[in-house]
Order: structure tokens, then sequence, then C-alpha cells
């Protein structure tokens, strides 16, 4: 016997769950299923039940009253303010705390020293993208690498821009970082300049955060 809870109503999602729920049950359970027999006298036992399940899984999203389609689950952190670095030196990106909403996969704000920024995100796989603009202010050989850094070390690739007279430049690029839920992950840039003040543009820098 086949049974098909497509045009079961409220369906055909369920939630899960694991014991009571004070809600409308519907919504978790699609129906009762009721076996009866003749001609055997109570409480006997006549034989087994096997029941297969089929079922689809599907990650569940908040759709706003409006019923306009729900962001992709992504972690925003951003940086207002300029940073200054010194030349030739590994400093990270010290990043403001998240803006209200800007963080549904719980990543958490970074740890802000004077040496940077450093996040502790939960146990999972990540890709990181990230931009920011650097400026030199003499004009003069002027060398941007960016890295993601995890425990205090490079992690995998770089964005590296050599520029012979100054200026502003633009380093943005990516990685996949997998976290054990207490290791660390920084946006490391070292900038090198001889003369010029090294700084990072103010609201230029994101990093963005998504499941891998």
């Amino acid at each position: 016997m086949r049974i098909k809870t497509d045009n079961i109503t409220p369906g055909p999602r369920k939630f899960v769950r694991s014991g009571s729920e004070a809600g409308d049950i519907k919504n978790y359970d699609a129906l009762n299923l009721f076996i009866g027999t003749t001609e055997f006298a109570a409480p006997a036992s006549i034989g087994k039940l096997w029941v297969d399940y089929e079922v689809e899984l599907f990650v569940p999203q908040v759709i706003a009253a409006t019923s306009a389609p729900a962001p992709r689950a992504q972690s925003i952190f951003r940086v207002a303010g300029t940073q200054t670095f010194a030349t030739a030196t590994n400093e990270s990106i010290a990043w403001d705390a998240a803006a209200s909403g800007d963080d549904p996969l719980g990543i958490g704000n970074s740890v802000n020293t004077a040496a940077g920024g450093v996040f502790t995100p939960p146990r999972g796989a990540y890709r990181l993208d990230y931009m920011a603009s650097f400026n030199d202010t003499v004009v003069e050989p002027f060398t941007i690498i960016v890295d993601i850094f995890k425990n205090g070390v490079i992690n995998g690739s770089r964005s590296l821009i050599v520029s012979a007279d100054g200026g502003i430049d633009i380093a943005s690029g990516h990685d996949i970082v997998r976290c054990s839920g207490t290791d660390t992950v920084e946006v490391m840039v070292n900038l090198t300049g001889a003369a010029g003040v090294l700084t990072m543009s103010s609201n230029s820098a994101c990093v963005i955060w998504s499941l891998a």
C-alpha cells in the first residue's frame, strides 16, 4: 500500500520533531494510519507491520510578510573607517561588528586588537569572499598582498597587486576554509611602500562568509 502525502494540508513539507509539540501537529505529522481486522479476538497478535518512508530533506527559509524571496544564508562584515598598516608587516583587517541580521550563519564578530581582527567561526566549511581598497600616499612602488590565515598561517590562495606609482588599488579574492569550531580565521594584509602612509580606505572592506 503506497500513501502519497503531496496533497495533504498543510503540506507537503513538514518539520521534524523529537517529542510532543504545542502547535498544530499537522505541521509535523502527515497523517494517522489505522488498519482494521475482523474475526480476531483482541488483543491477538496477527503479524508485523513494516513501514518505509521516502523523505526529501530541505533547508527552511523565512519569507518576509511582503512575500519577497528570502536572502541566501550568508554572513557579511564590513569596516566603516580607515585602517593604517606598517610597511612589509602582516596585519589582519579589524572588522566592525555585524549589522543586525547580517550574521545568519552565526560566525560571530571578530576579536579586534592592534594587530587586527580574528574570527572563531562555528564548525563547518566556509567560502570567504573579500574586497578592500588600499592607498599609498606617495608615488612609489606599492605592493598589496591579501591572504586568508587559519590558525596564524596562510590557508590557501592569495591576492597580489604590484603598483609602480602608489595611489589607490583594489584587492579582492576568495578562499575555502574548513573550521573545527576552535580554529581562528583572519583576512591578512601585507602592504609594502617605502615612504608613504599605507591605509585601507574607509567603507571599502567587506568579507562575505558562505557555506562551502
